[in-house]
């Protein structure tokens, strides 16, 4: 396994949430690439900062507001499928750089593992969703690979999964530094016969 800051960093567990521990994967999922790609979090009113960002994201108007946007869009307002702020793909890029002050998360809609591979290469990690055992739309960090010489595809990329190792059914709650391999990859995080997948990327910090 490669041994760098990016696997070093910590790996947040969305079990201990006091807010809302089962929906909290992505707030966990996007703490733990910020901090993989070197970024120290803003403090907050808790020790934690997962739980900080959750606040963050349901106390800014802004955030509030792109989700009504977003719902209206989607025709979920005042309906029982009205998504939160925190499980929105757009809401979670902005509120992320609205918390750090800088523009450092965006959404490629449509990524492929060279892209991401070149990204994770300039110190960059990722995050998203998928549809992982026991979970669909479950939030993972995506903080490096593991590549043979010569090979297109890297073998298995290193993950920070909130709920903990998915190789296990989650079984064990230990999540730091999964090793996601690659034909999981393929059918837990992307469509079926899609090439492209969609991605969120973090910018290293400078």
């Amino acid at each position: 396994m490669p041994d760098n800051y990016r696997t070093m960093s910590p790996n947040y567990t969305q079990r201990n949430n006091p807010t809302n521990p089962e929906r909290a994967c992505n707030v966990s999922a996007v703490c733990s690439a910020l901090r993989a790609a070197g970024y120290q979090l803003p403090p907050g009113p808790t020790s934690q900062d997962d739980e900080n960002f959750m606040r963050f994201i349901r106390g800014s108007k802004e955030c509030l507001l792109l989700t009504e946007k977003l719902n209206r869009d989607w025709k979920t307002l005042d309906t029982s499928e009205e998504v939160p702020p925190e499980q929105c793909h757009a809401v979670l890029d902005f509120a992320a750089n609205q918390w750090l002050g800088k523009h450092i998360a965006c959404t490629i809609q449509k990524s492929s593992a060279q892209m991401m591979m070149n990204h994770m290469d300039n110190g960059g990690t990722c995050f998203a969703s998928g549809k992982f055992p026991t979970t669909n739309g479950h939030y993972v960090a995506i903080v490096d690979y593991y590549k043979p010489a010569g090979a297109f595809n890297p073998d298995y990329w290193i993950i920070k999964d909130p709920w903990g190792d998915c190789n296990t059914g989650y079984k064990s709650h230990y999540g730091n530094n999964v090793q996601l391999k690659w034909a999981d990859y393929l059918h837990w995080m992307r469509k079926a016969d899609e090439e492209m997948k969609m991605m969120h990327f973090i910018a290293r910090t400078i």
